[in-house]
């Protein structure tokens, strides 16, 4: 056994102490609404949330799966429907609850990616999800662009396309 010289022992202590104390923990990611908010191309769709009402839920505990429009996908909206949208909370609320699911969904898990399945909404409907032969999943017609964003209460995952309100 080699013995290593107390100076080097408590140079390497000192290192591992300096380690432990400045290194950042590790955190736990925000609720939906804080994900969604730190990502620049969802600055349309938390706008959204917030003109709905529906900041509450996504701040809340709970598991929900959020298929969100990117910014794009509202730019493809037509300006007037957009707006109109925009100042009508209650019409607002039911098309974006047909993009939330009341459950913790994986896109991808170690069991095995998602395939086809119905997904039930908060909204009532449901969604349906498919796998295409080239390993694109799609939801409620709309390709999933970026999938299994884990937040606190849930799982927020961006789509490229949302039919107009």
């Amino acid at each position: 056994m080699r013995l290593i010289p107390v100076s080097a022992r408590r140079l390497i202590a000192l290192g591992i102490a300096v380690i432990a104390t400045t290194a950042p923990a590790f955190a736990s990611p925000g609720t939906l609404l804080e994900v969604a908010s730190s990502r620049s191309n969802l600055t349309m769709f938390v706008s959204a949330v917030k003109t709905a009402g529906l900041a509450d839920m996504l701040s809340s505990a709970g598991d929900y799966t959020v298929f969100a429009p990117t910014d794009d996908c509202f730019a493809k909206i037509p300006a007037d429907h957009r707006d109109a949208m925009m100042r009508d909370p209650a019409r607002l609320k039911a098309w974006l609850q047909h993009f939330i699911v009341p459950a913790r969904v994986a896109i991808h898990s170690p069991d095995g990616d998602l395939g086809s399945a119905m997904l039930p909404t908060v909204g009532g409907g449901t969604l349906e999800a498919k796998l295409s032969a080239n390993n694109d999943l799609t939801v409620g017609g709309a390709r999933v662009v970026a999938a299994d964003i884990a937040a606190s209460n849930g799982m927020l995952d961006t789509i490229d396309h949302v039919p107009a309100p």
